[in-house]
């Protein structure tokens, strides 16, 4: 009877342990190499003019160290071109909004292409090119039907410190839903993912 309690209450203190993710925050299996996304970006919000687009990719991945390659096509351009790479560590991520003093970057290295080759730049490169992208903060809980131009109606959190707006669940859960620079201004456009 003593050992059917004792593995009773050890199960119990197992599963409160256990820590199931928020939704709208990303799950670390989102991030597989070989994988992309693509945000356009529309001036004014108007979605018959498209400014630029920018791809993610994951070029590796070595459990919570995820290397992405950053290209872009502005304007006419038919080609997306390399800009950056960089590589996330996923657990600092996660753990920056976990603990309050917890505030090292989640860029553990940084390039950018030049002359057709990639120029290390160091350690703690642009945290906002990964953060704004992706959610790791559980604190967002706001969420909200949003009528994605593209997709239709999906659930949101956000927004973000940045304006930010995430996909609260499915596959794209704590991917960049979409967000607006300048509302309300002549310099308004509208970043959306595709």
């Amino acid at each position: 009877m003593f050992k059917a309690i004792l593995l009773f209450f050890i199960c119990s203190l197992s599963a409160l342990g256990q820590v199931t993710p928020k939704q709208g925050v990303f799950n670390k299996s989102l991030f597989k190499k070989g994988r992309s996304w693509i945000w356009n970006y529309y001036e004014k919000g108007d979605l018959d003019k498209l400014y630029s687009q920018e791809k993610y990719k994951i070029v590796k991945k070595n459990k919570s160290l995820i290397t992405f390659v950053l290209s872009s096509k502005v304007g006419d351009q038919t080609v997306f071109a390399k800009r950056h790479k960089f590589q996330v560590n996923l657990k600092v991520c996660q753990n920056k909004f976990r603990h309050r003093h917890y505030n090292p970057s989640f860029i553990v290295h940084f390039w950018q292409r030049e002359n057709d080759k990639w120029k290390y730049l160091g350690r703690d490169g642009k945290s906002l090119l990964f953060e704004e992208k992706f959610n790791c903060n559980s604190s967002l809980g706001e969420a909200d039907v949003y009528d994605h131009p593209l997709r239709g109606p999906v659930l949101t959190v956000g927004p973000s410190k940045e304006g930010s707006y995430y996909f609260k669940e499915n596959e794209l859960q704590g991917v960049l839903s979409h967000k607006h620079f300048n509302k309300g201004t002549p310099f308004h456009y509208l970043m959306l993912l595709e």
